[in-house]
Parts: C-alpha cells; structure tokens; sequence
C-alpha cells in the first residue's frame, strides 16, 4: 500500500496546486513560496512538512487535531534557516511538538552554526569518536587534515578521509561546502582549533549547523567531533586532525 500524499491551506485539506497551465510545481515552491504544509501518510508512519515562518496558522492548528488519526512514527520536517527533521514515536508526542514549534514560528536564528564544548566522557560518544580520543585517528581515511596559520587565523583543508563525515555526504573534494573558508560555518566551527593548537589537547564537542546539502538544500545536520594536535606548531602554522560523526548533540534551538 503506497502513502497518500495530502496538501493543507488555509486550515483545510486542499488538491495539490498546479500551474495555469496545468503543469506541475515543485514541492519546495509549495511549502516556501505557497505557505502549504504537506502530509503524507501510509501503514508504515507520518511525515509532515512546512515552513515555520510561512505556514498558514490555520493550517498548523489543523494539523495538531488531525495528527491524531495517523500512523505513528511522525516525523517532522520544518524549515527554519534549514530543514530539521525530528522522529516521534506516538502521535500524542507528535501533536505536543507540534504545538511547541507552532508557538515558536517567529524564531529567527542569529546564526548558522551552534558549538558547545564538553568533556570528553565515553558515555554518550560513539565508537569513532572513543578510539580517537584514546588511540589517535588511526588512518587519515577517518579525519579531516586541516592547516591553521594562526598568524593569518587562516584555516585550510588538506585532505579529507574516505572514511570520514564529511565525505559521506559531500565527497571528499576539498572545497565542498564544508571545507570552504571565511563563511559563517567556517567561522563557527573554527575557532576549536586555534585552543587545540594553542593547548596541545584534545577538544571534544557538539556541532549543530545549516549546511548546503550535495542537492542545494540547506538541512541542520547535528554531529560530534574530536579535534587532535598534530605535531608541532612551526612559525605560527600547524596542523589539527578532526574526526566526527553524526550522533545526538546536547544544544536545542527550538
């Protein structure tokens, strides 16, 4: 049984909109440019999608009740800045977000990227990211090799591991999205290896940010990271190894 694809306008059901000429319209101008939510719904789960700050209202409210009759898991997928994407379990825990995130539609995020420091603690790290921290990255294949010139406060890319995140998703050419410089994420995500460099230590955290997808979409991607030294700082220019993985991180935005 295949899903059933749904449109929301207005507060109420609607046929999927089309051009005058009866030609067909992308889903990304329905949500952005036409304010629809989209719902699909089938025996194996739920997905809704919108944009936060334009969606009708009405259309949200109607969603909270009608959430109810659908099959569970619900994920959700809102633009805001970038697509989130969260999965709830029941339909009564979808309808409580989304009651949260309809009183939220005015947020408007200062930034792009978000990083919080911890201490380095096995619980709640993934494998990777363990054997970093205890054995060093092992092959390059995993990391991402980057120079600092901390005279210039320049990063650069080196090499990036087959193996490692950000080749998963953007391939592992130097100058994808990720990997390149003096962007907001850059700016953000940088600032780590400057202490790691300037400390000799390992530095562990929480990344949240809205990347450019291969595809041109933005989506939030949360991941955590440990940053190693490598080597010696010569003529204020050294070199950091950074090995992450997509795994919960401890910042909420909405």
């Amino acid at each position: 049984m295949s899903n059933l694809e749904l449109w929301i306008d207005k507060g109420t059901f609607c046929q999927r909109p089309t051009r005058p000429d009866g030609g067909f319209i992308s889903d990304r101008k329905l949500l952005h440019e036409h304010s629809l939510v989209k719902l699909e719904t089938g025996p194996n789960g739920t997905s809704v999608s919108w944009v936060m700050f334009g969606a009708n209202w009405a259309s949200l409210y109607f969603l909270t009740e009608f959430i109810s009759t659908c099959v569970a898991p619900v994920t959700l997928r809102y633009f805001n800045a970038g697509w989130f994407e969260e999965t709830m379990d029941s339909v009564v825990d979808a309808r409580r977000r989304l009651e949260e995130l309809l009183a939220k539609s005015d947020v408007r995020f200062a930034e792009r990227a978000y990083v919080a420091s911890f201490e380095p603690r096995p619980q709640g790290m993934s494998e990777r990211l363990r054997k970093a921290l205890d054995k060093g990255p092992g092959t390059d294949d995993s990391a991402i090799t980057c120079v600092i010139d901390t005279n210039r406060e320049l990063v650069t890319v080196e090499s990036v591991g087959r193996d490692s995140l950000v080749a998963k998703i953007w391939g592992v050419s130097p100058v994808s999205f990720p990997c390149q410089t003096g962007h907001n994420y850059d700016r953000i995500v940088s600032r780590s290896y400057f202490d790691v460099l300037q400390t000799g230590k390992p530095h562990y955290d929480h990344v949240l940010a809205a990347l450019v997808r291969p595809d041109g979409e933005v989506g939030w991607i949360g991941y955590q990271r440990i940053i190693l030294p490598e080597g010696q700082v010569a003529n204020g220019v050294g070199r950091v190894k950074v090995i992450s993985d997509l795994a919960p991180v401890d910042i909420k935005l909405l």
